[in-house]
């Protein structure tokens, strides 16, 4: 009788997992395949209704929101429910022009449908005030008022229906097989563990156990802490955020390697041996490799990397995973197996210890177990403006003068672009990179790495002269950084589109895989790095604001904020407002043309010219809502570029001033001017000084201007450097010998 009962349950618990299997196999590869441009800003959205296409459309009526990318080679598949296919729609929310190649309707790996742009025609029925035309193999869709749509009215999808009926026969034929080997496997090691006796079991595989602890440990907890602890301003998050999902993701991951190990082991004493050398050499050569071979790695600043130009780092990780697996192999081959086993163990837990203090303490002298209360930036009143002052202050990504000049002198409409301005071309930045250059900024106060980064960001905004005369000045103030990580605890109330939120998250699987491949920035082999690359940037897509918020979160994308300004029309206040907008400007990937297309094998020049076609418009649309002449507008950048030279070449960003009622051609002015003068300048600016009047050095004028220096993975260390000459000139920065190193806070 009792076996009978555990058939019945074995086989109701068969049929279970392999209907479950199907149906989530089915769901997920079923859909809509699409290749299709727009500006990179449009998100795609499939709606699906069994009884009728209305107007409104509600939430539990559409599958899921993609971003569509601005490149018609790349398809992105958004899912369809194959239970509700009697008509379908294709929906793109913020746009204006869409070019679509090709549209497929797939089942798994089944091409149902394959639509090019005359069948999409005959197939779909357009959004009647959707105009149209196919160019270049590609259907080009106009949108006049709301957007762009198109849907299945009397299209028969039985084809569709048919084929998926087909696809869950099979896949459930697979599955149930599939099952019936895993349980027969099951079967196998019960039996086997009945005979073996479990103490002996675990008391055989405890090596084992240990092992698969040190290397889970490393790479899903360690290696994501660690990287999260030294970088804590770069990540929206905190630690309370990352926890849960990096230990349910450890205990996942030892879970399964538990299973192995007894199921191997059971298999036979051959095949657990070699279960243990696969695992101590990648515990061997992921920590050596994330320990000891991290120079000459490329930069984590969002760069196109070129990994045929790290040869040698990429010969050093393969010879190290030879070299150690040899003589791991050799040691399992010739020694007493089990000493081997037990110096197995000693060493994992040795190294488990090892990481667990390290971990520790590096969050207690980072301060990493502290609660991040974070304000975010939104859009919020983003084009709002004063009919009686705004002072504002836009920050192009790494637009380095020298370029800025050779571009200017090829296209002298950009002299007429900038009338009313002051250029200075002799301008010294103060940081190299993004992260410091910024609060110097809006601050004036030196960062020299005595104090953590994030309490003297804290302090910076909120002791800001600027902030504080603008205050004084009865401003309404909007800070717009899509990184600025202001603490909540000083400014929750101080700045108009900052909103307090929770750390929410928009997928938590996809983070957990993000974690993953932020661990394998150190620890993975060099082959595999390329894949982990943009994990730290791609966090910022799976941030979100509450449901109920009418805003969204600010993104720095040149497209992105290019594409808002027709779309909008200046909100006209009594108030004074400041707006300070931090965009992408020169930035890598270099992937604009001049009229922000994005494009392959784009170059610097093109983010420039694309970056003044954006300035262009925003001026535009100040004029064409009459607040262009009583606003101060500054145009900078918070630091230079050097193409030839890296990281060495960009102490000379661009600075660009234009006073409140200011009338005259674009000047250039020579003078020596630092970003250490920038605070002065602001409040002249406020008080109504032109362009002209707010520093107080002269072409001719010597002076000594400071720089600090650092490596954008090496923040900890900076080096002292003052300008005697030019600002562009690399020949007169002089080093003073004065290094800044942050000490761990005792």
């Amino acid at each position: 009788m009792k076996r009978k009962i555990y058939f019945l349950l074995s086989l109701l618990i068969l049929v279970f997992c392999s209907i479950y299997t199907t149906n989530q196999i089915v769901t997920n590869t079923t859909g809509i395949s699409i290749n299709a441009g727009g500006t990179g800003r449009e998100t795609i959205r499939v709606y699906y209704d069994n009884k009728s296409l209305g107007p409104y459309f509600f939430e539990d009526n559409y599958s899921e929101i993609k971003n569509l990318p601005n490149d018609p080679t790349r398809s992105i598949f958004v899912k369809l429910s194959p239970d509700r296919l009697d008509k379908v729609r294709i929906d793109f929310d913020g746009a204006d022009t869409i070019s679509i190649k090709q549209i497929q309707i797939k089942a798994g790996p089944f091409v149902i449908y394959s639509l090019k742009p005359d069948d999409i025609l005959r197939f779909f029925i357009l959004k009647e005030t959707l105009g149209y035309h196919i160019e270049n193999g590609k259907l080009v869709l106009l949108a006049t008022d709301t957007d762009p749509y198109f849907y299945n009215d009397n299209i028969d999808l039985t084809r569709l229906s048919i084929c998926l009926r087909i696809y869950k026969l099979f896949l459930f034929i697979a599955c149930t097989i599939f099952f019936m080997w895993v349980f027969q496997r099951i079967k196998y090691v019960i039996a086997q563990i009945e005979c073996i006796g479990k103490k002996r079991l675990f008391r055989e595989i405890g090596s084992g156990i240990i092992l698969s602890a040190a290397v889970c440990f490393m790479h899903f907890i360690y290696a994501p802490f660690e990287l999260y602890f030294t970088n804590q301003s770069d990540f929206w998050f905190d630690i309370y955020t990352l926890l849960p999902i990096s230990i349910s993701v450890f205990l996942i991951a030892f879970f399964i390697s538990i299973v192995l190990f007894i199921y191997f082991y059971v298999r036979g004493g051959r095949q657990y041996k070699i279960t243990l050398i696969l695992y101590s050499i990648f515990l061997i050569c992921s920590y050596i490799q994330g320990n000891f071979l991290l120079s000459g790695l490329p930069p984590l600043d969002g760069t196109n990397i070129n990994w045929n130009q790290y040869q040698s780092a990429r010969l050093l990780s393969i010879v190290l995973w030879i070299t150690v697996s040899i003589g791991i192999i050799v040691l399992f081959k010739l020694a007493n197996f089990s000493k081997v086993k037990r110096g197995v163990k000693v060493i994992s837990i040795y190294m488990l210890l090892m990481l667990a203090i390290s971990l520790t303490i590096m969050g207690i002298t980072t301060e990493g177990y502290q609660k991040k209360g974070i304000l975010a930036s939104t859009t919020k009143n983003e084009f709002e403006m004063s009919k009686n002052s705004n002072f504002i202050i836009l920050v192009l990504d790494a637009i380095d003068a020298s370029t800025f000049s050779d571009v200017v002198n090829a296209n002298p409409e950009y002299e007429i672009q900038f009338q009313d301005f002051t250029y200075y071309t002799n301008t010294v930045g103060a940081y190299p990179f993004t992260k410091f250059s910024i609060p110097f900024i809006l601050s004036g106060d030196w960062y020299e790495n005595d104090e953590p980064f994030n309490e003297y960001l804290t302090k910076a905004i909120h002791d800001s002269n600027l902030l504080n005369v603008l205050e004084q000045k009865n401003y309404k103030m909007g800070i717009y950084d899509q990184d600025l990580n202001i603490d909540i605890s000083e400014d929750v109330d101080r700045f108009d589109n900052l909103v307090a939120i929770k750390n929410e998250i928009r997928s938590y699987s996809q983070f957990a895989w993000l974690m993953v491949q932020m661990g394998g920035i150190k620890y993975a082999p060099f082959d595999l790095k390329r894949f982990c690359y943009d994990s730290p940037r791609r966090f910022n897509e799976l941030r979100t604001l509450p449901k109920e918020s009418e805003y969204s979160l600010f993104s720095w994308s040149n497209i992105d904020f290019f594409n808002d300004i027709p779309k909008n029309d200046i909100a006209i206040t009594e108030d004074n407002c400041f707006k300070f907008i931090h965009l992408e400007g020169g930035h890598v990937p270099h992937r604009y043309d001049k009229n922000l297309n994005i494009i392959e094998n784009g170059t610097y020049e093109g983010n420039i010219e694309a970056s003044m076609t954006l300035v262009q418009s925003y001026l535009e649309m100040l004029k064409r809502n009459e607040v262009y002449d009583n606003s101060v507008i500054v145009i900078m950048a918070d630091h230079g570029y050097d193409q030839l030279n890296g990281s060495q070449g960009r102490q000379n960003p661009i600075l660009l001033i234009k006073g409140i009622n200011e009338k005259h051609e674009m000047k250039k002015s020579y003078a020596p001017i630092s970003y250490d003068d920038l605070q002065i300048a602001y409040k002249r600016l406020v008080y109504g000084k032109n362009s002209g009047e707010v520093f107080d050095y002269q072409y001719g004028d010597f002076r000594e201007r400071r720089y600090l220096f650092y490596n954008y993975e090496e923040d900890d260390h900076m080096t002292e450097f003052l300008q005697t000459g030019e600002a562009n000139d690399l020949n007169t920065l002089i080093p003073t010998g004065r290094e800044f190193n942050l000490k761990s806070k005792k």
